[in-house]
């Protein structure tokens, strides 16, 4: 997943993962749990456009969590 512009990695970490990919369902979240970065596979676990889900909080998209 390439993440848009307008939504940096926090600190770098995003960008090395971005790299590796991992396999599993992997989130990185900011402070708030607002999505920063998705792996592929939480994004096909989710269902859902990355694009809908980075810069947003966890809370905002799945409340009953």
């Amino acid at each position: 997943m390439t993440v848009p512009s307008s939504y940096p990695p926090a600190g770098g970490a995003a960008s090395r993962l971005e790299d590796i990919d991992p396999p599993v369902p992997m989130l990185i979240l900011e402070r708030g749990l607002v999505i920063r970065w998705m792996s592929q596979a939480a994004i096909r676990e989710f269902g859902l456009k990355a694009e809908r889900m980075v810069g947003r909080s966890w809370y905002e998209l799945f409340p009953q969590s």
